[in-house]
């Protein structure tokens, strides 16, 4: 059988969905292994610990009212969703960094395929949209945002 030539793609070769997944998903995993292997085990930070604690119903109600922190140390924004995530992951880990950290790193990892997907869905080659995927896992500007917790 032979490759199928897209007028749309310039004539270039398509690539089936789960090549693209895969190469993309390869390149991010390669990525987060370089640049986190071996550091999720480091526990929480300092500013940490008032946020990761057990939230009460009251106090995620009052998140869709006004500020996210009901202890009043970060800035008042309204962060709804934020304070859910808290609460859930406290629930599922409790205070087990390393467990909190991996999620993250899957999550980061998600938005790198997500970007090589969108890379490759404006036009960019595979490979182009493969070292997107991993130049978003390993840049330094991203992990503060994803990864800590």
């Amino acid at each position: 059988m032979s490759p199928i030539r897209s007028p749309l793609d310039g004539g270039r070769l398509r690539t089936s969905p789960l090549t693209l997944a895969l190469a993309l998903t390869l390149a991010a995993g390669a990525g987060l292994a370089l640049a986190y292997g071996g550091r999720v085990d480091v526990g929480l930070y300092y500013d940490d610990y008032h946020l990761v604690r057990p939230w009460s119903f009251i106090e995620l109600r009052r998140a869709w009212l006004g500020s996210w922190d009901p202890t009043g140390i970060e800035p008042a924004f309204y962060r709804p969703l934020t304070a859910a995530l808290y609460a859930t992951r406290f629930h599922l880990f409790a205070l087990n960094a390393t467990a909190m950290h991996y999620v993250s790193l899957i999550g980061h990892g998600v938005c790198a395929v997500l970007l090589g997907w969108f890379l490759r869905r404006e036009g960019a080659a595979v490979s182009l949209a493969a070292f997107g995927s991993w130049l978003y896992a390993v840049h330094p500007a991203f992990p503060y945002a994803q990864v800590c917790c």
